[in-house]
């Protein structure tokens, strides 16, 4: 048998499977039945208030048990005509509407409220199912009176209630699928002077198409499954979508749910988990710096969690800014960095930006901080240093001015320059990443000067030794051996 529908409460446990309800007695799943009669049941929930339990009868209504489920009784009776003058009625529906639209789709339990949905009415209870409330009809923007409700949610946001509601838009007036909030849940309608229950208006929604799905995250991050364009993620109670970039393709997915601090996404015959609490942090491949030339240079990040990194390029040496400041385009002192930028990530794949404006034989740092997609910033900020190629080679080169030697070199490389030049002549030492492994400060002050390094701790391979002077910078190649 199928199982449509799970309720595991704190006293009994339940599955609607094969069209009947079951409940687990004593380790083994009994049938039950409402009033001596089965019925197809669709959802089954528990109201963790009064221990309750609800469920939905095909085209029957909404039965509640008292007992942990040993016996049920018809809760709301939703098969009842009535000829209503208004759009509110303590039960049933009005005769003018079809048999469709007396059948309960789903039934829902928000905070201190009972939620169900028929075709194109909502109903709602907030006292435990003893006294059932409704809105049917025109639901506003885009929602005709044919409107297929395909699902019902609630939630409060800084401190007030709101009420979404999803159409299918298969209505008479073709209209497309849609989201619309209600910042009026309606309750308490006999003592409302809201004639017409909720006012909703239509959410900016994501693309439109079908919607499923909607589950929040604290008080601030709401997510909905679209049919055909993946997951959405809404940091203002729906007003803005952007995509959510889970690393999971569209294709094949059937379910999400939100326990605790996962998402769960159903793909295919696959479960997927997406933390949204663990702090974004760096993959075992960190940032770093590669294909230098006189004026740029490729970054790459590779991060643990969807989301962006950001970086500022700054002159060698300058104070570290902050991780915040980082994603803002700052320096330490709160001003603007020159080069600055960022770059979408997913999980556990590189990413690469260049970054262009860079000066010829100059020393860099770059800072990088990733943040993800429900807006956790890495607590580790990158920093690497780095140095262009030079933008012109001088002619000391061709009158050896400058000698340097034993090449390869194992431990110690000697540096000559002989020339008219005195001062400060500054040299780096830079794998092929652009990381500057070694700095040194020669002093000048006759035409001749020998200065040794120590490489020993250096591993195997090539390295661009950079030497300036007076303005003049000279790039030279050393293997390491």
């Amino acid at each position: 048998m199928k199982v449509t529908s799970v309720c595991i409460g704190k006293l009994a446990s339940f599955i609607n499977a094969g069209d009947s309800l079951y409940r687990l007695e004593t380790g083994i799943w009994t049938k039950k039945n409402f009033n001596g009669k089965n019925f197809k049941c669709g959802t089954i929930l528990e109201d963790t208030k009064t221990d309750y339990i609800f469920t939905h009868l095909d085209g029957k209504g909404i039965y509640k048990s008292m007992d942990n489920g040993a016996t049920w009784s018809l809760n709301h009776d939703t098969s009842i005509v009535e000829n209503l003058t208004g759009q509110l009625g303590p039960k049933g529906l009005n005769g003018a509407n079809s048999q469709n639209m007396k059948r309960i789709w789903d039934i829902y339990y928000y905070d201190t409220l009972l939620l169900a949905n028929s075709k194109n009415s909502i109903h709602i209870s907030e006292d435990e199912g003893a006294t059932w409330y409704f809105r049917w009809g025109d639901l506003g923007v885009d929602h005709g009176n044919g409107s297929n409700i395909q699902w019902v949610f609630y939630r409060k946001y800084m401190g007030n209630p709101y009420l979404f509601v999803c159409t299918d838009g298969t209505v008479w007036n073709g209209s497309s699928p849609n989201m619309s909030r209600s910042n009026n849940l309606g309750v308490n309608y006999q003592l409302s002077d809201v004639a017409y229950g909720p006012s909703f208006a239509m959410v900016i929604a994501p693309p439109r198409e079908k919607y499923y799905d909607l589950k929040e995250y604290t008080d601030s991050l709401l997510f909905v499954r679209c049919a055909n364009s993946g997951m959405y993620v809404s940091y203002d109670n729906g007003n803005i979508w952007a995509p959510f970039n889970s690393s999971v393709t569209t294709a094949g997915m059937s379910k999400v749910i939100q326990g605790n601090k996962y998402l769960y996404l159903i793909k295919s015959a696959e479960l997927y988990r997406y933390d949204l609490e663990t702090q974004i942090a760096w993959s075992a491949t960190e940032p770093s710096i590669s294909n230098l030339t006189n004026n740029t240079a490729d970054l790459t990040v590779n991060v643990t969690a969807p989301g962006k990194a950001y970086y500022v390029v700054l002159p060698f040496g300058d104070p570290a800014p902050t991780k915040y400041q980082i994603i803002k385009g700052l320096k330490a002192d709160n001003s603007p960095a020159a080069m600055k930028g960022h770059v979408v990530v997913v999980k556990n794949i590189d990413a690469i930006t260049n970054i262009f404006g860079l000066t010829g034989g100059s020393n860099y740092d770059v800072y990088v901080a990733a943040k993800s997609e429900i807006l956790k910033v890495t607590g580790v900020v990158k920093k690497i240093s780095f140095s262009t190629l030079s933008v012109n080679v001088s002619d000391i080169l061709a009158t050896n001015q400058l000698t340097v030697y034993p090449n390869p070199v194992e431990n110690n490389l000697t540096l000559k320059i002989v020339n008219g030049f005195e001062g400060t002549i500054d040299v780096t030492i830079a794998d092929v990443s652009g990381k500057i492994v070694n700095t040194t400060q020669i002093e000048k002050n006759a035409e001749s000067v020998e200065k040794s390094i120590l490489l020993s701790e250096l591993t195997s391979g090539l390295y661009i030794m950079t030497v300036k002077q007076n303005g003049v910078v000279v790039a030279l190649k050393i293997e390491k051996r």
